[in-house]
């Protein structure tokens, strides 16, 4: 992104062609276009380091410290794409956008029919390159599923192609929770989460400013706790302030399928 804000156009309904004979009249298609209003948040964190670890740290601490929050970013970022509210949250994420295809579970547990009924579930142009993204318990029940000749519908990976779950490739996801209730209750249930869609296209996360870090030994900042006020130069300490400022947006709901499903 350019700016802080800026507005992109999606296509809303599809377009029609036709064959036209010679001198003929062309046909006129009208698709409809909508807009994405996309606004970058920041994501941030402050550390607070002794002077003295800085000094006696026999490694580069600004840099381990770098990339430990670039990793915690990275999966604050995967969580909110997936499963952001838009309200506690600064984006409203694939499981929360309007249009999503939620697909049910036909039985107590996860079927074979259920993962045909994920992945049919969307248009051949929207599931063309599509991905699952399940969690690591998702994918060991999906790993001991079969089909109706008895057959897993995990694939192991070969010398030329990785694992898939009936040739559709995979994504784990740590951020996808294991005890899911609900799609709008993702805590105090059994269940987990799979989705279905072409990510690549239709998830959005588009960088404003990348990660940059801010040292200081005169920082300060109010403790509202005990009403006092914190010192980094009083008390011998480098903080250390890491930004990162991006927009996360989903295109299309309907490009995008989910099975809740133990």
């Amino acid at each position: 992104m350019s700016a802080w804000k800026r507005q992109i156009p999606k296509q809303l309904t599809n377009l029609q062609v036709g064959w036209v004979a010679e001198n003929g009249t062309k046909p006129i298609s009208n698709p409809t276009f909508g807009q994405i209003e996309q606004t970058a948040k920041v994501l941030a964190t402050v550390i607070k380091c002794t002077d003295e670890l800085i000094r006696d740290s026999a490694i580069n601490l600004t840099q381990f410290l770098s990339e430990i929050v670039a990793e915690a970013m990275a999966l604050e970022i995967e969580r909110v794409a997936l499963l952001g509210d838009g309200s506690n949250d600064p984006f409203c994420g694939v499981l929360n956008t309007s249009g999503i295809n939620a697909v049910t579970m036909a039985s107590s547990t996860v079927s074979f029919d259920d993962i045909s009924n994920l992945i049919f579930s969307l248009n051949e142009a929207q599931a063309k390159d599509g991905v699952i993204v399940l969690s690591r318990a998702g994918l060991a029940k999906l790993m001991q599923l079969k089909d109706l000749k008895g057959q897993y519908v995990w694939c192991p990976p070969s010398a030329s192609s990785p694992a898939t779950i009936w040739n559709i490739p995979y994504v784990v996801c740590s951020q996808i929770p294991n005890s899911v209730t609900s799609a709008s209750t993702l805590t105090g249930g059994d269940k987990t989460i799979a989705f279905f869609g072409r990510f690549n296209k239709n998830l959005l996360i588009s960088p404003r400013e990348e990660m940059t870090v801010k040292v200081s030994q005169d920082a300060a900042a109010w403790n509202s706790s005990d009403s006092s006020l914190e010192s980094a130069f009083m008390t011998d300490q480098t903080w250390l302030r890491f930004t990162q400022a991006l927009s996360i947006n989903v295109t299309y709901g309907n490009a995008f399928s989910y099975l809740i499903f133990k």
